[in-house]
């Protein structure tokens, strides 16, 4: 899988060549007239994300209610985009609904993952390979993206053989996939689901037609299967458990046996809708209102077509089925991207005081210090005293790391000081940095190198107290 940053359609083909062949796309092509005013020349948007204010942020993520959505990066987001098919033409505007949704999640602080034009087999074997990371458990959320021909509840590989939708979420039930137990996991389907085409009606209180009780048993029985309801009413004697699937929410294009539309140069209407919402209302609103807005704004549009009738007129209502038990907020802009080994390196090299852990702590003031601070405050004095700890900091932080939580218990830090330190911004390192500058602002030359040394033995780093001995000042 390889991770980009920008997709450049201005005109230019992708990776590999367009298939010939005149067999007919099972996703339509359509026409509106009503591009946003944010598109630019070539259908990509220009996708800026507007943040959250800090009281919005400060309020929602109090409430227990509400998924916590506080790593940097929020989580990771899997982006299938399948565009060119053996022996079908391409899936025009299809690149541009990779450059927007793409644009769209990394704006909302996830890492992305890129696969494109990926066979059937390759589809089922990347996605449980992304469902299997490790990073899930040090992340808050899981996000998978499919765009490409589909039918009833499959999509197409490139060799135009099928993926049941069903198998991939499997992968992401909670007996598969324990790192994302308890963590929203959210997948965005842009396909086809059948080869009808809803016209609309001029007075819905006089429709007769006889698909509409078919399609709400059709997806009221789909509910059940993906959100695994059975109908029996058994009661348990055994411990309580937590269901296999929770916590998910599947969000269609279109409606059951139904195509979905899209534009060949601003892309599909689904994900085109989805990024113009979430970038301008997600920094207030919960996911099931964004949802909710996506499938309103989704249903006014109407296809055109010049040299196809049984599309002209055509409707497209999005929908989704939610296990979701808490509202999801995706607090964007409320975070500092992550940094490399070297940007570290670089910026601790060259900070000013400003950036040093002394001024960190000193920034820190307004939020509640770790504890009572004891008498004689910081020593300069050399010999294993506070000013030696304070040079060994960096060091300290860079292989401590995800364990400053266990570090910062050892050195007597309670559990409510944790969790406040655990939402401040910045990364483990950040953190770890500021459980040392705390530690040695409240015992001032009772901090001493022993005591240090010793939490990291228990904290089962016992590789970097070693290197804390070592340390040359």
């Amino acid at each position: 899988m390889k991770e980009i940053t920008e997709v450049d359609i201005g005109g230019k083909r992708g990776r590999g060549q367009p298939n010939q062949g005149g067999r007919k796309s099972s996703e339509s092509k359509a026409s509106t007239g009503s591009d946003s005013s944010s598109d630019e020349d070539d259908g990509k948007i220009s996708v800026i994300v507007e943040p959250c204010s800090g009281r919005f942020w400060n309020q929602q993520r109090q409430k227990k209610d509400v998924y916590k959505m506080d790593h940097v990066p929020r989580g990771c987001a899997l982006i299938v985009s399948n565009t060119k098919f053996n022996g079908r033409p391409p899936r025009k505007g299809g690149d541009v609904d990779l450059s927007n949704v793409t644009a769209l999640f990394k704006g909302l602080s996830f890492e992305t993952y890129i696969l494109e034009n990926i066979t059937a087999k390759g589809i089922e074997d990347e996605i449980l390979a992304f469902s299997k990371r490790q990073e899930h458990s040090q992340m808050d959320c899981c996000v998978v993206v499919l765009m490409s021909h589909g039918h009833r509840n499959v999509i197409a590989g490139t060799d135009n053989k099928p993926v049941r939708l069903e198998d991939i979420f499997t992968m992401f039930d909670n007996d598969k996939c324990p790192q994302l137990i308890g963590k929203p996991k959210l997948f965005f389907i842009q396909a086809c689901r059948g080869g009808k085409v809803d016209k609309g009606v001029a007075v819905p209180e006089d429709d007769e037609d006889t698909l509409e009780p078919v399609f709400r048993n059709g997806l009221k029985s789909e509910m059940r299967s993906l959100l695994q309801i059975t109908t029996e009413e058994d009661e348990s004697d055994g411990p309580e458990t937590k269901p296999t699937r929770t916590d998910m929410l599947f969000g269609y294009a279109t409606q059951l046996d139904h195509k979905a539309f899209r534009d060949c140069t601003s892309g599909s209407w689904f994900i085109k809708t989805i990024t113009e919402v979430f970038m301008n209302q997600a920094k207030d609103k919960h996911l099931l209102e964004l949802m909710t807005t996506v499938m309103s704004e989704v249903s006014k549009r109407t296809a055109s077509s010049s040299t196809k009738p049984e599309i002209r007129g055509g409707k497209e209502v999005a929908e989704f089925v939610s296990s979701l038990h808490k509202m999801l907020y995706f607090f964007p802009g409320k975070n500092i991207p992550r940094k490399t080994k070297r940007q570290h390196s670089t910026d601790r090299s060259n900070s000013s005081d400003e950036d040093s852990p002394v001024s960190s702590s000193k920034r820190q003031k307004k939020v509640k210090s770790a504890g009572k601070k004891k008498k004689g405050g910081t020593s300069t004095h050399a010999g294993g005293g506070v000013t030696d700890i304070r040079k060994c900091v960096d060091m300290v932080s860079k292989n401590v790391r995800s364990s400053w939580d266990d570090l910062a218990r050892q050195l007597g830090f309670d559990h409510e000081e944790i969790e406040e330190i655990r939402d401040l911004r910045g990364d483990h390192r950040r953190r770890c940095i500021v459980v040392l500058d705390r530690w040695i602002d409240k015992h001032g030359d009772d901090a001493t190198m022993e005591d240090l040394s010793e939490a990291l033995v228990q904290t089962g780093k016992k590789d970097v107290a070693d290197k804390l001995k070592k340390c040359q000042f």
